[in-house]
């Protein structure tokens, strides 16, 4: 089940364009560490991806995962 909170960074990332933590925290009104930990539990359940150089790259941007709910 996902909270409002997890269905507002989906909706924000449905794009396809890829956004960068900073610009998904600023839509949606978190901080950019409590949306990093967000994302990552996100990632972590196949719903979302991200794509990066690494866990540190600061130009990581994550993506909606093929397959996932609407």
């Amino acid at each position: 089940m996902l909270d409002e909170t997890d269905q507002a960074i989906l909706a924000c990332i449905a794009d396809g364009e890829g956004w960068l933590t900073s610009e998904i925290a600023a839509e949606i009104g978190l901080t950019p560490r409590a949306t990093r930990t967000r994302l990552a539990k996100l990632v972590g359940r196949g719903l979302v991806r991200e794509i990066g150089t690494g866990p540190q790259d600061p130009q990581r941007r994550y993506f909606r995962a093929k397959g996932g709910p609407a």
